[in-house]
């Protein structure tokens, strides 16, 4: 059972965009949907820069823009837009309970490759062999 505390982290972070979407449900109209996804893409782009100019400086500017943009779509865009799609479409509240709870387990481990992913890009030198990758 000590798998299951370190879900936590994954609950919480696909229940915010969730949050979200269900908020936004209520509010009919196109626009604010459109909104939603303007501001998933504005964090994620924010995310990436900040990744971007917190790598190591051995490491070259083609490898960390790499790695911000590896950061921005599959850290940000992609997983941020799934929770919050599920949150604006889903009806059901028992659906989307099992959906949040069901996909904390996945994401939990998406997360964790895919932070040893961008930990390479922008904080690993090629030939160096403490890197995970």
């Amino acid at each position: 059972m000590r798998f299951v505390p370190n879900l936590v982290p994954a609950l919480v972070a696909s229940a915010i965009p969730m949050a979200f979407g269900i908020y936004l449900a209520r509010r009919a109209g196109r626009r604010v949907h459109i909104t939603g996804l303007a501001l998933i893409a504005t964090l994620s782009v924010i995310f990436g820069a900040l990744v971007f100019f917190e790598h190591a400086s051995d490491v070259s500017v083609g490898r960390a823009l790499i790695g911000a943009a590896i950061a921005a779509v599959f850290a940000g865009v992609i997983p941020l837009t799934v929770y919050f799609e599920l949150g604006y479409r889903l009806r059901s509240r028992f659906a989307l309970l099992c959906c949040w709870v069901i996909g904390a387990g996945p994401l939990y481990f998406y997360g964790i490759i895919l932070l040893l992913i961008i930990v390479t890009q922008t904080q690993c030198t090629p030939h160096q062999y403490e890197c995970p990758f």
